[in-house]
């Protein structure tokens, strides 16, 4: 971490702080954090993902294809892929 005083004046000292910090997501954790937003922040969710997953269709095979994912997660998967055909 950097301090740097520094002043607007000299009646009106500033403190200036650089600092990095690292927080460490998981998996589980992301999921509640999505499950408690509203409906439209999720949709956001999925606008981004969008926009950034170049390569969406290979991502969805290496995730199905991950030994880690659930017969219950398989199937939140499939009721996310029917509601978004209008079924």
């Amino acid at each position: 971490m950097k301090a740097i005083t520094t002043e607007i004046d000299k009646h009106h000292p500033r403190l200036e702080i650089t600092s990095t910090l690292q927080i460490i997501v998981s998996p589980e954790h992301l999921a509640e954090l999505f499950w408690n937003m509203e409906s439209a922040e999720q949709a956001l969710v999925f606008n981004h993902l969008a926009e950034i997953a170049h390569s969406l269709p290979m991502q969805l095979q290496f995730i199905t294809d991950s030994e880690e994912l659930s017969a219950e997660g398989r199937g939140v998967m499939r009721l996310i892929g029917e509601y978004s055909n209008g079924n």
